[in-house]
């Protein structure tokens, strides 16, 4: 299997932004499921949840097919917040319905009956997080971390610059981040910006002061302000994750390293790639290594107005993976897709062995 990975996706621009009342009626690709449908087809699953982000909890559920009758299928359910009116949850379900991006999670459904509750299409492999942090499995290799920094670039610069709906993401974080059954990576807790003058967008903001240990810029914990910046800061944290397979804040680790963006600022300051870059890795490209610390970085800037915009980012990332190659071949499929294997990799002649 051949996978071919554009030199730059760049989404289109929009100068018009539609109104969300405008929407009158639901989306009509969109399945209408009952409350009693749901809680029965997550009792199957033991409500095992997915992610757990700032717009509610996502958990797995399996329900009957459409097409097929007889078959069932997996889908991840959102049950919304207590708090919200029916009016908001409709606002919800019209606009995440419109939305329709490759590294967004897909809207599928809703729930008729006077509950709260969103069904998405269930992404199986797991999350980014659970390849980079877990003992138990196959590391990702370094060119599937390429490709997750292109996939999550790409869902960013959708959502900041080519989305016709006010929508955002709420926690940014590797696990919330899914891969789906051909490893593309899709970004989850998408809900739609609250208004300034909203007890929401309050709530909010409120709500960012508890997940600032992790993946919030600096602005955010101090002001609360949310806006495009806050999350080009956490994708330039989470490249370095990607890099070094360390947690943005892992407190067991001792003094110094707990922190990851100063962890490494020692090291890219004397240009020590090698000391950063996740020792499981076996086979990477060094000078890739030092193109994506470099944008990293960038994104890592205090003063917010001096990160550069996400579709920035998106092409600086593109023109990574276009240097290595336009092709990447991947293991067969009785393999696992994301193992270093330098037999299968078409590009191998340009990595750094250790």
């Amino acid at each position: 299997m051949v996978l071919h990975i554009p030199a730059c996706f760049i989404p289109r621009r929009s100068n018009s932004s539609q109104n969300v009342s405008n929407l009158e009626e639901m989306p009509t690709h969109l399945r209408a499921f009952t409350k009693r449908e749901l809680k029965k087809a997550m009792k199957v699953t033991k409500d095992t949840i997915i992610v757990d982000g700032r717009f509610g909890n996502i958990c797995k559920a399996v329900v009957k097919s459409l097409q097929h009758p007889k078959h069932h299928i997996e889908v991840a359910v959102r049950c919304g917040r207590r708090d919200m009116t029916y009016k908001k949850y409709a606002t919800q379900v019209k606009v995440l319905g419109a939305i329709n991006h490759p590294n967004l999670i897909r809207l599928i459904g809703y729930v008729e009956d006077n509950v709260q509750m969103l069904v998405y299409e269930h992404v199986p492999n797991n999350s980014v997080f659970h390849y980079l942090h877990s003992c138990d499995t196959t590391p990702l290799s370094w060119v599937m971390r390429l490709k997750v920094a292109h996939d999550v670039a790409c869902g960013l610069a959708y959502l900041h610059e080519d989305s016709n709906f006010q929508v955002t993401l709420g926690d940014f974080s590797s696990a919330n981040i899914l891969l789906d059954e051909n490893w593309n990576a899709k970004l989850t807790d998408i809900g739609v910006a609250p208004n300034k003058e909203d007890e929401d967008y309050c709530q909010q903001r409120t709500t960012v002061m508890q997940y600032a240990a992790q993946y919030e810029a600096p602005e955010c914990y101090m002001t609360g302000n949310l806006t495009h910046m806050c999350k080009v800061w956490s994708y330039g944290l989470f490249l370095y994750e990607l890099i070094t397979s360390r947690r943005p804040r892992d407190f067991n680790r001792p003094e110094g390293e707990s922190m990851l963006e100063e962890w490494v600022k020692p090291y890219v300051k004397t240009r020590n790639f090698i000391k950063i870059i996740d020792p499981r890795l076996k086979v990477y490209s060094i000078e890739s290594v030092k193109k994506l610390s470099n944008i990293a970085m960038c994104c890592l800037a205090t003063n917010p107005k001096k990160r550069p915009k996400m579709i920035e980012v998106l092409h600086m990332v593109s023109e990574i993976i276009a240097s290595i190659s336009t092709t990447i071949e991947y293991p067969k499929k009785d393999d696992h897709p994301i193992k270093d294997n330098t037999e299968k990799w078409s590009f191998r002649a340009l990595f750094r062995f250790k």
